[in-house]
């Protein structure tokens, strides 16, 4: 296998890893809508249905080199990543909520925490 082969399953591997611990792609597809999936070397983002508290509508949650995750909770406006009719960037994802140091064990409650939106459908506890 080629160098790109590799560096796209190492970057797969983050993206499925961090995804798995919130309970895999699919389940956050049916409980939540989640859906856009982007992966970066140590990342994965992904859109949200409506519905979430404050108006978040998307997720960006990376890992850090200690080991943990800081997540970020998005508001991706229509115009995000668009260029305007003059040339400059439209408005970009604004965050709305952000937590640091979140260990893998506390994923799903820091998502359910800042979005409202539950991820089991029987409690954890």
């Amino acid at each position: 296998m080629g160098t790109f082969g590799a560096y796209t399953e190492d970057r797969m591997a983050v993206a499925q890893t961090i995804l798995a611990q919130l309970g895999g792609a699919g389940r956050l597809a049916m409980m939540v809508g989640a859906k856009n999936f982007v992966s970066t070397p140590n990342s994965v983002s992904f859109k949200l249905g409506g519905g979430a508290k404050k108006g978040i509508n998307g997720v960006r949650i990376t890992l850090d080199p200690s080991d943990t995750y800081t997540v970020q909770f998005l508001k991706i406006s229509r115009a995000s990543g668009r260029v305007s009719s003059i040339g400059l960037p439209a408005a970009a994802p604004r965050v709305v909520a952000e937590f640091t140091d979140v260990y893998a064990d506390r994923l799903m409650d820091v998502f359910e925490q800042a979005t409202g939106f539950y991820l089991t459908l029987t409690p954890r506890r």
